[in-house]
């Protein structure tokens, strides 16, 4: 207005009026700046913050525009975890204490899955539905995932102890991990909408979780899940025929890192895989003998005794 109003006049400024204008100027653009900047990164946490850890949200806002929140398709993780016979635990406890159970429960999972850069996609009672992959893409979402349901057992085992020093049950999970094509994005109706993943290899996930209970083992992968994790030591478990897919899955135990292993649990791993490759080639009693000595090696194992279980029960 002062250059205007100058011009009109024919008018020169002084010099200071001139660097005051400039100054008020650029002073404006990065005062509107900011306030675009913040109100993204307000919009940005109010979408992601409760369900990725902080890091990752300073990662999107870094980088805005490699999120979509619209529907897509991608290669990624996903979780299941359940704890298991909880109904029988609810049952033993107060609505307080159930309460209480359950926050601490999901404090110390959810904290271990945003360790491992886990998106949580939703609580579904006493369950934890999570994946990698998204909204900021990795390399390693297989292996975080298992990484960290690796942690989350053990962390179980500590939070048992500690519940049934309080005189309450002490729970067990399984987890179930599939890696495979989704989609992912925004889903639902105008009145209530989420971030999820859908998809067969979802539903596989879950499917594969559900068998955690059969074979009395903490976690169960897929074939798929395995082959992308190369610094953990699985042990094969058996292969089924899952509802409503045509190809049998491959499941898989994850033990441990590679690091971690020592030559009393390879040689174990040695005849653990000799018992599989009987039990593969249907040769039931040579079968059933490894399993029984791999029970006695190993008693507090429930998955010995489960698979000679299923063989008895097969071939009575």
């Amino acid at each position: 207005y002062l250059y205007i109003t100058a011009y009109q006049v024919q008018t020169i400024l002084p010099m200071e009026y001139s660097l005051l204008i400039i100054l008020v100027l650029f002073s404006m653009n990065a005062l509107l700046n900011y306030f675009i900047e913040t109100h993204s990164k307000a919009r940005i946490l109010q979408a992601f913050g409760q369900f990725v850890p902080l890091k990752v949200v300073e990662e999107i806002c870094r980088h805005p525009d490699q999120v979509s929140m619209d529907g897509e398709s991608r290669i990624m993780t996903v979780f299941f975890c359940d704890l298991q016979d909880f109904s029988n635990v609810a049952e033993q406890l107060n609505p307080k204490q159930l309460s209480l159970l359950l926050n601490k429960y999901f404090d110390e999972m959810t904290e271990i899955l945003f360790r491992y850069r886990g998106t949580i996609d939703k609580y579904i009672g006493d369950s934890i539905m999570a994946f990698w992959g998204a909204p900021v893409a990795m390399q390693d979402h297989a292996q975080n995932a298992v990484l960290a349901s690796l942690d989350m057992s053990k962390k179980i085992s500590e939070l048992s102890d500690v519940f049934i020093k309080r005189g309450w049950p002490g729970p067990k999970m399984g987890v179930g991990i599939n890696t495979g094509r989704m989609s992912v994005g925004n889903m639902g109706s105008k009145y209530r909408i989420a971030y999820t993943v859908i998809g067969d290899s979802v539903n596989l996930a879950s499917r594969i979780e559900s068998l955690t209970r059969r074979y009395r083992v903490p976690i169960l992968i897929s074939e798929s899940t395995r082959n992308d994790c190369h610094d953990i030591v699985f042990r094969e478990i058996d292969t089924v025929q899952v509802k409503g897919k045509h190809n049998a899955a491959r499941l898989f135990q994850p033990l441990c890192r590679k690091s971690d292993t020592d030559s009393d649990m390879d040689e174990w791993l040695k005849k653990h895989q000799q018992a599989i490759e009987a039990y593969n080639n249907s040769e039931t009693e040579e079968a059933i003998r490894r399993f029984k000595i791999l029970k006695t090696m190993r008693p507090k194992d429930g998955y010995y005794p489960a698979m000679i279980k299923i063989l008895v029960d097969k071939n009575p």
